[in-house]
This record gives C-alpha cells, sequence and structure tokens, in this order.
C-alpha cells in the first residue's frame, strides 16, 4: 500500500460501535481495497500519515453501514395491506407470478433504496433468488435465504430439489451467498424441514409472528390448521407434536448451525431458558415497524438481551413496510422499546454482522473491514453521536461519495 492508495478522513466523530466513540477522529481507508486501514483520534493518525491526505468534514459524524438482518428484495409496496396478518397471509401475492424482468427490477430499485438509507449487508427472504448481480455490483454483502414451503410431506421432494436446483444455478462469492431457509415452521413438513435442516449451516425463519402458531403445536388446530387447508396443503397423517414450537424446532434436530428467527413476537423467557441449553446459535431478528402495522405483540427486546440472546434488526420486505429506511427500525428501538441509542445502533450493525455471518467484512469501523461506512452532519441540539444517528432526521450518505 503507498499513500497514493489511500485517504484520511477527520470527523467531529467516529462511532466505531465495538469501541467507544472516538471525538475528534480520523479514518484511514484504501480506496483500491475499499478496505479500512487504520482509524484514531487525529493527534494518533497525524503521527503516522502525511496532514496532506486529509479531508476535514468538521461538524459530523462517521459510522459503519447497517445491517438488515431480514428483507425481501423481490417485494414491492403493497397498496391495500391488511393490519391483520393471518388476513395478510390468505392475501398476500405471490411475487413468482410476476415476469422475471420486473423482478429484476424490483430488487434493483431495492437494493438502492437500502443503500441509500444506509445499508450495506443483508439476509434476503427469497422466492426466486433473483439478486446476485446487484450486490456483487455494488459491493453488498448478501446471504440469499430461499423460503421453502409445503406442509403435505408428499410432496417434500419434488420441493426441496426445486430449491436445490435454483440454488445451484447461482454462483457464489465472497459475499454472496445461497440458503435453503423455512418459510414458516407450521407451513413445512417435518421431511422438508429434516431435508433443510441435514444441508444447510445456515438458516432463516419467520418465526412466533402469531400466538396460533402456539395453538397449532399443542394441538393441531386453529387458524393456522385452517389455512392451510384453504391452500389444500394440511398433512391429515401429521402427528400433532404436543410441543411448543420452540421446542419442535429444538428437539427434531430442526435447526441448524447458526439459526435466526425473525419476529418471535410470542417468544418467552421460558423458550428462551430452553434454547440455551442446545448447542446451536440462535439469533432473533427484530421488525418493529411491521410488527407494528400488523398489530401484533411486542418483541420482549430487553428480555433477550438480558438472557444474553443477539438480537438483530430487519425491515421486513415491502409487502409489510412502506420503505427499507432501517433508521426508521432503530428509532422505534429507542422511543417505543426504551433501548438507549448506543444499544440500538448496535444491534443494527455489529449485532446483525454476527447474525448474518459477515462480522468479519461489515459492523463496525475496524482495520480490514469494507469502508462502505457513512456519514452524516451532526444536528444542533444533540449531545450524543448515538442519539444523533439514531434520532436525527439528518440525511446520510457514503463516506467515499462526498
Amino acid at each position: 500500500m503507498t499513500h497514493s492508495n489511500i485517504k484520511i478522513f477527520r470527523a467531529r466523530w467516529l462511532l466505531p460501535i465495538d469501541k467507544p466513540p472516538i471525538e475528534d477522529g480520523d479514518i484511514v481507508i484504501d480506496i483500491e481495497k475499499n478496505k479500512i486501514v487504520d482509524l484514531g483520534t487525529h493527534k494518533q493518525i497525524r503521527e503516522k500519515y502525511s496532514q496532506k491526505l486529509v479531508k476535514d468534514f468538521g461538524n459530523s459524524i462517521i459510522f459503519p453501514g447497517f445491517i438488515n438482518a431480514h428483507l425481501h428484495l423481490e417485494e414491492p409496496v403493497l397498496k391495500d395491506r391488511p393490519d391483520n396478518y393471518l388476513e395478510h397471509l390468505r392475501s398476500m401475492p405471490d411475487v413468482t407470478n410476476q415476469p422475471e424482468e420486473e423482478i429484476k427490477n424490483q430488487v434493483k430499485e431495492n437494493i438502492k433504496e437500502a443503500q441509500s438509507h444506509g445499508t450495506v449487508a443483508f439476509a434476503n427472504f427469497a422466492k426466486t433468488g433473483i439478486c446476485g448481480e446487484d450486490i456483487i455490483k455494488n459491493d453488498f454483502f448478501c446471504r440469499v435465504f430461499m423460503e421453502v414451503s409445503g406442509f403435505n410431506r408428499i410432496n417434500a421432494n419434488d420441493i426441496f430439489r426445486k430449491y436445490s436446483r435454483i440454488i445451484d444455478s447461482h454462483n457464489m462469492t465472497g459475499n454472496l451467498t445461497y440458503h435453503y431457509a423455512f418459510s414458516n415452521l407450521w407451513s413445512t413438513s417435518p421431511e422438508l424441514l429434516r431435508m433443510i435442516s441435514s444441508n444447510e449451516l445456515h438458516t432463516v425463519l419467520h418465526f412466533g409472528l402469531l400466538e396460533e402458531e402456539r395453538d397449532f403445536f399443542l394441538n393441531g388446530k386453529g387458524a393456522l390448521k385452517q389455512f392451510l387447508l384453504s391452500r389444500r396443503d394440511f398433512d391429515y397423517s401429521w402427528e400433532v407434536p404436543g410441543l411448543p414450537p420452540i421446542k419442535y424446532f429444538l428437539q427434531n434436530s430442526f435447526n441448524t448451525k447458526h439459526n435466526i428467527l425473525t419476529h418471535a413476537c410470542e417468544i418467552t423467557e421460558e423458550d428462551v431458558k430452553l434454547m440455551q441449553k442446545y448447542d446451536t446459535k440462535i439469533n432473533i431478528c427484530v421488525c418493529p415497524r411491521s410488527d407494528q402495522n400488523f398489530n401484533l405483540r411486542k418483541v420482549p427486546v430487553k428480555m433477550l438481551q438480558n438472557n444474553g440472546v443477539n438480537v438483530c434488526l430487519g425491515t421486513e420486505g415491502k409487502y409489510m413496510v412502506d420503505d427499507l429506511d432501517i433508521r426508521k427500525d432503530i428509532r422505534k428501538l429507542v422511543t417505543d422499546f426504551g433501548l438507549s441509542a448506543e444499544a440500538a445502533i448496535k444491534i443494527a450493525t455489529l449485532n446483525g454482522a454476527y447474525a448474518i455471518g459477515f462480522h468479519r467484512e461489515v459492523g463496525s469501523l475496524s482495520p480490514q473491514k469494507t469502508s462502505r461506512c457513512y456519514i452524516m452532519d451532526f444536528e444542533e441540539g444533540f449531545s450524543d453521536p448515538y442519539d444523533a444517528v439514531a434520532l436525527s432526521d439528518k440525511s446520510i450518505e457514503l463516506l467515499t461519495n462526498r
């Protein structure tokens, strides 16, 4: 590396996330490798590098890009969205019925929108898998989780082969990988769950959105059974497990090595205690705005944190929210869940990076991580830089674009 390859950016505040905020800080970037080289106070960096390389942004904050640990890049905004999740399940359009070119354009639009709101990495829940070209082109980091469902066991082999073909048709790179995932526990047969868990290390599932899920696994009845019957997908040979959902998931070894349970509105402390008895990593991804839009129960985030659960953040897709502005979900963690701005931003950065398995590449301002970090003006009226990022309406932009 030569000095011609680096740029140094100075700001009033740097938010490394994995270390305390740095006041009057400099961040050193290798512009050819798109990597962070160094960071520290302006005085510390001045002793190592030529001051001719410094670009001073004055009263501003530099921070890492956000990790959206659950979204659906294929989805457009729904014009008529019900406020009841069961009704949403019944009326939700099938994105796979759209022409491929429309899906590609929607994915491109959603990636561009997410980037404008500070996102650098995704866990994308997908039906078609279309997104790779735009992820690679824009230097994002993405796990694509193919959303598998089908409750009737006689279809399990055909469904698994279908998604295997989709996954095999895509090239994987260092910043883009494809995985099997369960749409929901209650919509996926035990046979299909076993196929996925035996072939996968990382998985994601919508979990615990409705109290009806518990009734389904304990008693084999209720609204979710009726939904499967209406889709002609219920399996009359299925044996009711008589277990709470999390116990059904873990005791039957449907879990993989690394799991993200998304939403988890109905999760209890008893569920968490059970999770901790198993040698598997379970992350909980909260989606505050989408849950509110469907009048779902508020996730007990503080209880999860107090029990050592890695909590991350997602927006959900545009079938459930109007935009992919993850800062709005960060703000809700502060205003509606009572978290500090610092805790909320860590959930949306480093926690998310660990949850989706890109913690060596994103999630903090650290040497050798991506230089795709963001900058915003420090709004007067705030004394804490975390508060400014979480609660300010100031726009943000990629540091290297300014």
